[in-house]
């Protein structure tokens, strides 16, 4: 069968697509949001391609695991904890609806609230997560690590306790620990609610936390590289500060540098750019900086990180670097609370409206913060240092504490994909795609400039068929008859490495 015959049965065959455009365009692939009840996962023609409906409203956020799963978060049931937000149940459900996961978290001296944040640390498919949660305390907040040991089961890998490293008021010019007087800003209290950590973000590169401190006005960065023992202390691990406040920013007015402007204004979701977007090996401009949701300032900001490899220094009467802002946004609709920011490998930005309805309960289905028609997912490309432009937006889907873009070869789940668009890397246009003819599978690159060399992996690693093809314009590679179900695809030239997900359905 000809390639032109083959491409007419398209509509009975999964198609592929890898996609990396230009910073006017969209970044194409599943958006990701939650409300109330309910889970979406939407294509980039806002269609939904799976919802989950989950048991109770979800407090605070969900996310989409590698393996097609949900993790969600929601109240504990029986809570013996005093304070608001008694959350502290965690559940990871299928594609199918199915839970898998159903555990508590949560006494009468701690409960978690607002975040928990899957933690992977390679690229394997198959790998599981661990989890972060932040979690309120007799004073200030201690973030643990959770590694599901079962159905209903868990185990405390991991614990930093916010107590360990704190100050009584007048410790000025000590930015590694926190000063007790300066907290509590904006939240219920200074005691149990002092740090209020609103998001968590791992750096898998550094193994570094991120711990966004709403309470402080401030982004902090602790060494999770640390033992559970060295956290509590001012000495060890990759970083030889043990659980001590590597850096910070956002009030330097908190370790006695009055001169300089807060930059803060009860933040959400500070959190790095990573190294590449989930599920693929694209690089993302910016890697390593960090990025927040501003909200009482109605903005997003990304700025740069003064240390890429991790060892940050500051001198002693001055603020943490650095002094400006690299971008900043002011999204239509940004809530006063909550919402979230991501960037993608063309350079734009994912930004989520935020909100909360009914004051202090989460992702509701209607009313409060997010404004009257909800929260918004917006698409955004930069212009200079300040200002975009919106080229992809989502909304009618309730509200939403935070909203994610996630590549196709993230999901480990077979789910068609009808948007066909070009690629850019390295000067080299090309198109992925696969296709059926005689029950083989033909994986075809267009317009490819260089001489190619191609090869296809099951998700274990384990090579199938390769194939080397000299420069042409159209490259069809046939791997022959191979089972439905997930693969790798690397495309080597010269100089470049692309490998990602295939989907032969």
């Amino acid at each position: 069968m000809t390639l032109k015959k083959c491409m007419s049965i398209l509509s009975i065959c999964f198609i592929f697509v890898f996609c990396l455009q230009s910073q006017t365009k969209t970044f194409d692939g599943y958006t990701f949001v939650f409300s109330g009840k309910k889970v979406y996962l939407y294509d980039m023609d806002k269609k939904v391609l799976n919802t989950w409906t989950v048991q109770n409203n979800i407090e605070g956020c969900a996310d989409l695991l590698r393996d097609s799963s949900i993790i969600v978060s929601a109240k504990a049931p029986n809570s013996t904890y005093s304070l608001a937000l008694p959350h502290g149940r965690f559940q990871i459900i299928n594609w199918k609806g199915e839970v898998t996961w159903d555990y508590t978290y949560s006494s009468s001296e701690y409960t978690p609230h607002h975040d928990i944040e899957p933690v992977y640390r390679t690229n394997d498919p198959k790998e599981k997560p661990t989890f972060l949660v932040p979690c309120y305390t007799s004073w200030g907040d201690k973030i643990v690590e959770l590694k599901p040991t079962g159905k209903t089961t868990a185990e405390v890998i991991w614990e930093w306790n916010g107590s360990d490293h704190n100050c009584e008021s007048g410790c000025s010019d000590k930015a590694d620990v926190m000063d007790k007087s300066k907290g509590g800003v904006g939240c219920f209290n200074k005691t149990s609610d002092a740090m209020h950590v609103n998001n968590v973000s791992y750096n898998r590169t550094l193994d570094q936390i991120i711990v966004n401190c709403k309470g402080f006005n401030e982004l902090f960065v602790i060494d999770r590289s640390t033992t559970t023992a060295q956290a509590k202390t001012s000495s060890g691990g990759k970083y030889g500060k043990g659980g001590r406040i590597l850096y910070r920013w956002g009030s330097p007015s908190n370790y006695g540098i009055s001169s300089e402007k807060k930059a803060f204004n009860g933040q959400h979701h500070g959190c790095w750019v990573p190294d590449t977007m989930p599920g693929t090996n694209l690089p993302i401009p910016g890697a390593g900086n960090f990025m927040a949701v501003d909200n009482g300032n109605k903005r997003v900001i990304e700025f740069l990180n003064p240390a890429k490899n991790g060892v940050f220094s500051r001198t002693a009467g001055q603020a943490f670097e650095p002094k400006t802002i690299l971008w900043t946004y002011t999204p239509s609709g940004l809530a006063s609370n909550e919402g979230s920011i991501q960037k993608l490998p063309n350079g734009n930005y994912l930004i989520c409206t935020g909100g909360v309805s009914g004051g202090f309960g989460f992702g509701g289905g209607g009313g409060g913060g997010g404004g009257s028609s909800g929260s918004k997912v917006y698409e955004v490309a930069p212009n200079g240092t300040s200002g975009g432009t919106v080229v992809w937006e989502l909304g009618d889907f309730g509200y939403s504490t935070e909203g994610y873009r996630y590549a196709y070869g993230y999901l480990n789940q077979s789910t068609p994909i009808k948007k066909l668009s070009s690629n850019q890397i390295a000067g080299n246009s090309y198109k992925i795609t696969t296709m059926c003819s005689n029950n083989h599978t033909l994986i075809r690159v267009n317009n490819f400039k260089d001489n190619a060399h191609i090869t296809l992996f099951s998700l274990s690693g384990k090579m199938l068929c390769s194939g080397f093809y000299k420069t042409q314009k159209c490259i069809t590679f046939d791997p022959g008859i191979i089972p439905k179900g997930i693969y790798l695809v690397s495309i080597s030239t010269e100089n470049h490495k692309i490998t990602d997900r295939v989907s032969i359905h």
